[in-house]
């Protein structure tokens, strides 16, 4: 079971440090690693956005998502194999947030420890297939820490920013739940786009992120 969490300092000095030497915005260079991301995770559907993404970019730059790439799925596999839960692209976000004063970034999360008490107090450890809703997700936190709690239910997350849609898809698929995260406004109920997420991991034990238009 998914317990606690640990702070990637390392993480975000890689992150952070690649960034500025790019030349561009802060938020610009998080969101284009994050749809990066989303596309290697959709088994060859997405090859025309990546490639869209990428053309601003240099030869060596894109080495560098390669690198970053990499570290990132070494921070998630080190803390599933130590049975724990963690958001390093939260906390990377905040800290952008914090530090560069984007004016695209702008959100703080939840802390961690008020998710998990948050989760102990609602969740039944006992409760299995189940659907557990978040219309207002950020970065995926709250749907972490309900499995930690509860393991096996089908997350579901929306979040009108679609910098925090990407984060919590990618959240879910590398923490192995499956689910959906839609990027829109929950209380207009008006949507743009869905993240399915795992929808057969049971079978390959490979994160998949399909991106649906609605």
């Amino acid at each position: 079971m998914l317990t606690q969490t640990y702070k990637p300092q390392k993480f975000n000095k890689l992150f952070l440090n690649k960034f500025d030497s790019y030349g561009y915005d802060f938020a610009q260079c998080f969101d284009d690693f994050l749809t990066i991301t989303i596309c290697c995770f959709a088994r060859g559907t997405e090859e025309p956005l990546y490639l869209e993404t990428i053309k601003k970019y240099k030869k060596s730059d894109l080495s560098d998502f390669a690198e970053m790439f990499g570290r990132m799925w070494v921070e998630y596999l080190l803390n599933i194999e130590n049975k724990t839960w963690s958001d390093p692209l939260g906390e990377l976000y905040e800290e952008i947030t914090s530090k560069h004063k984007s004016q695209r970034l702008g959100q703080f999360f939840t802390p961690i420890d008020i998710c998990n008490l948050m989760a102990r107090i609602t969740m039944n450890k006992d409760e299995f297939g189940e659907f557990i809703n978040d219309p207002c997700s950020g970065s995926g936190r709250m749907l972490l820490a309900s499995e930690s709690v509860s393991k096996g239910n089908y997350c579901i997350g929306a979040d009108i920013d679609p910098i925090c849609a990407k984060m919590s898809a990618l959240n879910l698929a590398l923490h192995g739940i499956k689910g959906e995260i839609w990027h829109g406004d929950s209380l207009a109920n008006k949507y743009y786009k869905v993240y399915i997420i795992n929808h057969d991991y049971w079978k390959t034990k490979a994160p998949s992120i399909f991106t649906k238009f609605v």
